[in-house]
Formats: C-alpha cells, structure tokens, sequence
C-alpha cells in the first residue's frame, strides 16, 4: 500500500502546476455537490430538510471509499483516469443544467447527480493520491499553492454560480433557467480544469493491479487499521468534531436565503454567493495562512488546544446573527468573515491533528479512513441541519452548533487523554 514518488522530470514552466489544478478540480466536485446542489433544491421550492438530506446523500460514494479503492488500484493509467473523469463529471453537469428547464425533469436530473458523486468518489481517490506523492519533500509554499486553488474553486464554485444564478434570477425572472446557466458554467470550469491539468501532468502513471489482488491487499490493510487499539475513539473524535462546522457551512447558506418570516436574513442567491461563498471563503483562506505560519512556529502541540478553541468558540456569531437579523449585507459579511477566518486557522490544528493522528507517513489506509469519517459527518451532518432548522427555527439550530462545538472540545481532550498526549 505504499505510494510510489511520482517522478516529475519536464523542466518546462508551469509543468508543476498539474498538482494544484487537481486539488481545484476536487474542491470543485465536492462544493457543486453539497452546497450548490442544496441552494439549488432550496430555490426549486423544496423545504430545508429534503434540501439538505438530498445533497448529504451525495457524499455516499466519498463514505464508501474503502470499496472504491480497489477500482482505481486495478487502472494504471491514472492520468488517464483523471482526465476521463473530469470530463464526465461535466457532461453530468451539463445533464442537470438540461433537466432543469424540461417539465418534469428533476427526476432525471437525480440519476446525473448520481453519476456525478461516484465520478467525484473515484476523482478524489486518484487525485488525492498524486497531490499526496507531489507534496513528499516539497516545500510549504508548495502546499500553500495547493490551498489557494482549492479555495479558489469554492469561490468560483459557489461564490460565482450563487451569484449568476441570482443575477439571472432578477433579470428574466426564470428560476429554473438561470440555475441551469449556473450548472453549464460549472461544467465549463471542469473541462478548463481539465484541459490544464492534460497539458500540465507528465509521468504520472502507477502500477496496476489485478481486480482479486488488490482487493485482498486493500481489505488487508483496511482490517490492520482499523484492529488497532484506540482507532474507534479516534473514529469518534473525527466525527464529532467535525460536525459542527458541517452543520455551519450548511445551516449558514439556507439561513441567509430564507425569508424573514421564519427566521432567515432574506438574502438573494448572489448577496448570498458574495457573503460566504466569496468573502467567506477568503476569511476561511486567511486564516489557514495564518495557521500553517503558526503552527510551524511554535509545533502542533503547543498550538493545538488554542486552535480548537478558535475553531468552534466563534460558532456564537452566528446565533447573535439569529437573534439580531441585521438588514445590511456588510454585518452580516463581516459576522461570517470573523467566524470564518477563526474557523480556517483551527482547521489547521484540526487536520494535522486528525492526519498525523497514530500514523506514518505516507499511509495510504489512514488518509483514506480520514476522508471517510470526514465524510460520514459531513453527511450526517448534513442532512440534520435541515431537519433542525424545520424543526427548532434558526435561533434553535444555532444554539443547538454551539452546543455540539462544546462536544467536540470534550472529544478532543477524551482522544488526547487515551492516547497520553
């Protein structure tokens, strides 16, 4: 299982991009299909629950990446692959944006989504892989450029269809339109992705292994891990303490959309784009900046406790937003980059933590099992914060974050106890 070093030899400019353009090309899928999917559904009329349940399912294949990991150890052509996948994933995009304006389409339209989050599953595996190889030895800035592209997806990703949707919405007045303008300009940025990382990626081939081979050798791995002791409180503690911040990204973007009447800021599609898909995001980018730069200063274990701390205190903004209900859009933007930008620099912490946790580098089953959790609470959590925002109103959603920030503060010191750390 281990990763073999990818041997980048073309001394051409720019070749080194290919690894960046890959961890855009992630960030993409997974934004266009929890977030964007879900405003979607929420403007198309369904309520915050359905919302929310329905993207959460999306993440299935991302939970069931121990089962995916033999397909993509049984291709050796991964660039191939890579390419491949991108380029469907956008014509599955370019399916949706057509099923939006056919009578009756929204059906279909569930069947490309399908297909779209097992390209995504697959893409992730493969992608997170080489983007692994490419970082071993390399500097920080190197992983610095991987993070402004990922964050530079999330904003062209959600900030820019968010905002030409609403701006489509206002001038002609037809919904489903102007979401489907919104789905063929996500579709475009894929296949640009696409083309770059074709004329960027050089020798990045892999061994292949028969299907039966490398399913014997993966579930080996997958048992080994998973046998040792402490890696179900460990399991626990990923869960937990992520959950909040899912149920933030979430909750945040029906509760800016949501009228007044009950209990939302009444935000159109691109006000909404612009708070927290753009500047949002940038808050989120700064702070991770910051972080990396700290945590190198001063180690992991000195910064982790303040980091947490940072990561899940500030979750009170958003229920003074609750109570508040401020009516111009630059409060409001600037609550969302203050919670944003301390959510970006405890995410450090977080992900170091959880990445370095009980292995070494470059184990493969470890970083897989991560993204698994990661995304069995990214879904869970998901798709409870419609059911909690229909259920509790916005003010009791958000003192309900709170609460389940504190819990992942008492995770943490459980975990840390165990493991004598």
């Amino acid at each position: 299982m281990s990763r073999q070093r990818i041997i980048d030899s073309d001394p051409r400019p720019l070749m080194w991009l290919w690894a960046p353009m890959l961890c855009m090309a992630r960030a993409l899928m997974v934004v266009t299909l929890m977030l964007v999917v879900m405003v979607m559904l929420k403007r198309n009329g369904l309520s915050n629950t359905w919302a929310s349940v329905g993207s959460s399912l999306l993440l299935l294949p991302f939970v069931f990446r121990h089962l995916l990991r033999p397909l993509v150890m049984a291709v050796g052509a991964r660039r191939w692959l890579i390419l491949g996948l991108q380029v469907v994933f956008a014509l599955l995009m370019l399916g949706v944006a057509h099923h939006l304006t056919v009578r009756g389409g929204m059906t279909v339209m569930w069947v490309w989504l399908a297909f779209a989050s097992l390209c995504a599953g697959i893409h992730d595996i493969v992608a997170a892989d080489l983007c692994a190889e490419w970082l071993v030895g390399r500097s920080r800035q190197h992983l610095l450029v991987c993070l402004f592209f990922a964050v530079l997806a999330v904003m062209l990703g959600l900030g820019g269809s968010l905002i030409l949707a609403g701006d489509l919405e206002v001038f002609s007045r037809h919904l489903n339109e102007s979401w489907s303008e919104a789905f063929k300009m996500l579709a475009a940025l894929q296949v640009l992705i696409a083309l770059a990382c074709g004329i960027t990626m050089r020798n990045v081939g892999g061994r292949r292994l028969p299907l039966r081979e490398a399913c014997a050798s993966n579930g080996a791995a997958v048992a080994q891990w998973w046998s040792r002791p402490g890696q179900w409180a460990f399991a626990m503690f990923v869960i937990v303490f992520s959950w909040h911040e899912w149920m933030v990204w979430n909750g945040v973007l029906l509760f800016l959309g949501d009228p007044g009447s009950i209990g939302g800021l009444s935000l159109g599609p691109q006000e909404v784009g612009f708070a927290q898909g753009t500047m949002g995001t940038l808050a989120i980018f700064a702070g991770c900046l910051i972080g990396i730069g700290v945590v190198s200063r001063y180690g992991l274990r000195r910064c982790l406790w303040p980091m947490a701390l940072l990561m899940t205190l500030p979750d009170a903004v958003l229920l003074l937003l609750a109570y508040v209900m401020p009516s111009h859009l630059w409060v409001v933007s600037g609550a969302l980059i203050a919670e944003d930008f301390f959510c970006g620099f405890g995410l450090v912490g977080a992900l170091l933590y959880i990445l370095y946790y009980g292995r070494g580098r470059g184990m493969q089953v470890h970083d897989d099992a991560c993204v698994t959790l990661l995304s069995v609470s990214a879904m869970l959590a998901g798709g409870m914060t419609g059911v909690l925002q229909d259920y509790f109103g916005y003010r009791g959603f958000f003192l309900i974050v709170v609460a389940t920030a504190l819990t992942a503060l008492v995770a943490l010191a459980f975990l840390r106890r165990a493991a004598g750390r």
